[in-house]
């Protein structure tokens, strides 16, 4: 799948914001505990906010779907 791709995939199936489990399996976090405690930790290589009157945490798709693709470049050989 091409970057395009998914971020479009991504786009029509959550918006341009995700959270909740969509956001912390498309990480790899098992759990939202675990995804929890590594946004507490700083180990979270995206940005992750929090909207003011909405609970959860949020990741913009477009940032999900470059980190992704960063990941499957480095895993081709491919620079980061």
């Amino acid at each position: 799948m091409t970057s395009d791709n998914l971020l479009e995939k991504l786009l029509e199936q959550h918006g341009p914001l995700m959270t909740g489990e969509n956001l912390y399996k498309a990480l790899g976090y098992k759990s939202w505990a675990g995804f929890a405690k590594a946004v507490r930790n700083g180990a979270v290589e995206i940005d992750i906010f929090n909207l003011p009157g909405r609970k959860g945490r949020y990741a913009k798709t477009s940032d999900v779907a470059n980190w992704i693709n960063r990941l499957n470049n480095n895993s081709n050989g491919g620079a980061p």
